[in-house]
């Protein structure tokens, strides 16, 4: 018991103090309990702790390897934690950036009057249609880059939100299309 007691002393004082007054302690520890000093190789800065040795030689190998594989079985799940909840978020922010840049695009067409209806076909000048495309990607470059857009597809999106704006789903009620169907 007073072993146990002396290592699981001598383990903590390692893990709280790696500096070189580690032998110091562990060995009054050691001795405190009525055990005999033990002689702690003292760590360089920057090294790792060799908890093992509290436990013998023997053993000391494979409770090394236990605690490195414990330490890093929690870091790879704490990054892969992080890593799924920032991503989340990341692609949120992302999307959302190119549709509001996407529906601004959208109602700069139909401001600037570029915008036709025909029958039920919304026709967009092609050189307008690419000039917003593109200022769209500029004002998202993080977001095209995440989700490799091309100012064809962003081309597309600025037209399918032009129903849905206010001033376009206005043009296509005041259509003659939209009246005769009624």
């Amino acid at each position: 018991m007073k072993r146990l007691f002396a290592a699981a002393a001598l383990i903590a004082m390692l893990i709280v103090s790696a500096h070189a007054q580690v032998p110091t302690y562990a060995t009054f520890l050691a001795t405190a309990v009525g055990g005999s000093p033990m002689i702690v190789v003292p760590q360089k800065q920057g090294g790792v702790i060799n908890v093992g040795q509290a436990f013998g030689e023997i053993a000391e190998p494979y409770i090394n390897a236990a605690v490195n594989s414990l330490i890093m079985a929690g870091l790879t799940w704490l990054f892969w934690l992080l890593r799924t909840k920032l991503n989340i978020n990341i692609d949120a922010e992302h999307r959302a950036s190119i549709t509001a840049a996407a529906q601004r695009q959208a109602a700069s067409l139909i401001a600037d009057g570029k915008v036709a209806l025909q029958g039920k076909t919304i026709t967009v000048d092609n050189e307008a249609l690419a000039e917003a495309a593109n200022a769209a990607l500029a004002a998202a470059p993080d977001a095209a880059a995440r989700f490799g857009l091309t100012p064809e597809s962003v081309a597309k999106r600025i037209v399918d939100f032009i129903p849905q704006s206010t001033a376009g789903a206005a043009i296509i009620a005041a259509s003659p299309t939209a009246k005769a169907g009624s």
